[in-house]
């Protein structure tokens, strides 16, 4: 019995985590004609896509993506939809709202 309620309990925090928001330390580059940008150190955010819904109240994100969202200022951010939800040191590419491919490095350091 007790087992038991330790996995159902595991699982829903699991799963409690898996659509919570998460503040990372980032280096992030767009990608230009010959290779990448500097590398420029940002906060971020990264967020599934339905709680993107959720928080605009509309349905313009697919549900189940990664994206990283970058806030540069007042009213101006960039959202990246991540190729995997895996955001590594070494870093994940993704897709900005205006076609533009950038890197994201979960890491301290940026070159």
């Amino acid at each position: 019995m007790f087992p038991k309620l330790l996995l159902v309990l595991l699982l829903t925090l699991l799963a409690c985590n898996a659509f919570a928001e998460e503040r990372i330390n980032a280096c992030v580059k767009f990608q230009v004609e010959d290779g990448w940008s500097e590398g420029i150190s940002v906060d971020a955010t990264v967020y599934k896509g339905i709680e993107l819904n959720g928080i605009s109240e509309g349905s313009r994100y697919t549900d189940y993506l990664t994206y990283v969202a970058i806030i540069w200022g007042i009213h101006k951010a960039t959202f990246i939809e991540m190729e995997t939800s895996l955001i590594t040191e070494q870093g994940t590419e993704g897709v900005a709202q205006d076609g533009q491919t950038w890197k994201v490095a979960e890491t301290f350091f940026c070159y």
